[in-house]
Parts: structure tokens; C-alpha cells; sequence
């Protein structure tokens, strides 16, 4: 790898999501398909994801974020969602 080829720039932008989505998780709904995304954020960080969703950006030549960070965040909320408005058994 080096500096400016495309390796680099594949290595830099995972870095760049990881760091982004781990630290700064409220910026998924700023994403083109998370934008009803609210409180509690998943925010998926995983390598492998973002991995996938950068070298689909590569080929496509647009920014992707679809299977490593929007499917993540919808599949999170449709599996908790009313999770703390269920009532409690007694």
C-alpha cells in the first residue's frame, strides 16, 4: 500500500467509518437511507460490513453505506423496537 494509490484509500475510508461510527454513532441518520433513524443508534462499526460497503463503493464510484451501517441500523430497531413498552410478566 502506498500513500494515495487505492489500497490507501480503501484502508484510509474503513478507518474513516469505523472511527465515525464508533465514536459519532447519532451521525447514521445522516446517511441518505437512515435518515428516520433516532435514539438509541446502532451505528453498526463492523470491519467486515464496511469493508463490503467500501469496495461496492469503489466499483460504483458513489459512497455506499448499505449492508455495513443502513441494513444494520434497520435490522437493530425492528428487533428492539417496543422492546421498553412491553409490559413486564408479573
Amino acid at each position: 500500500v502506498r500513500k494515495g494509490d487505492a489500497s490507501a484509500w480503501l484502508v484510509e475510508e474503513l478507518n474513516r467509518r469505523i472511527d465515525r461510527f464508533t465514536y459519532r454513532p447519532h451521525t447514521v441518520n445522516q446517511l441518505p437511507s437512515t435518515t428516520w433513524a433516532k435514539p438509541p443508534y446502532f451505528s453498526n462499526a463492523d470491519e467486515q460490513g464496511n469493508l463490503n460497503d467500501i469496495v461496492a463503493s469503489a466499483i460504483n464510484g458513489e459512497h455506499t453505506y448499505a449492508l455495513g451501517v443502513e441494513l444494520a441500523e434497520a435490522r437493530f430497531k425492528v428487533k428492539f423496537e417496543g422492546a421498553e413498552s412491553e409490559p413486564e410478566a408479573s
